[in-house]
């Protein structure tokens, strides 16, 4: 059977192979003919915004995190600082995409992606970190 826990660490390695992809299709440079970028950049964003939804939904779920907080009752603030970042994140996604609608110049959206992705993969790592630290938990006490 598949714990929480692991359905949530491979959540995390498909969200980091599609920030990468999503970074990859980010122009390297904004100045010059990129109106076909806009153009598949708001199906792009679209289908990743709801990947970024399904995995906070998984994490939220019953309670953020719901093995974690019981397994390790000491971690649930940090917990609760991850869960509120939630809302952060899903709005400067969205803002992305709404600029993106809008046809924002391409170097601010493009600044504007960074910041969000830079975001998310902060919140993701914090997250990794915990799961490593309630592991190493684990195996402190097993010595």
């Amino acid at each position: 059977m598949v714990t929480e826990h692991q359905r949530i660490k491979d959540e995390h390695v498909q969200l980091r192979e599609a920030v990468a992809h999503l970074r990859d299709t980010l122009p390297p440079q904004t100045s010059g003919p990129i109106v076909a970028w806009y153009g598949s950049l708001d199906t792009e964003l679209a289908e990743f915004i709801e990947m970024v939804e399904r995995h906070f939904a998984l994490e939220e779920e019953g309670g953020y995190m719901r093995e974690l907080r019981d397994e390790y009752p000491r971690l649930g603030h940090r917990i609760d600082e991850l869960a509120a970042e939630h809302a952060s994140i899903r709005e400067a996604l969205s803002g992305c995409r709404k600029e993106a609608r809008e046809g924002v110049g391409a170097t601010e959206l493009v600044e504007h992606l960074h910041r969000g992705l830079d975001l998310l993969a902060k919140h993701e790592s914090a997250e990794t970190e915990l799961f490593q630290d309630a592991m190493q938990s684990d195996i402190g006490a097993a010595d």
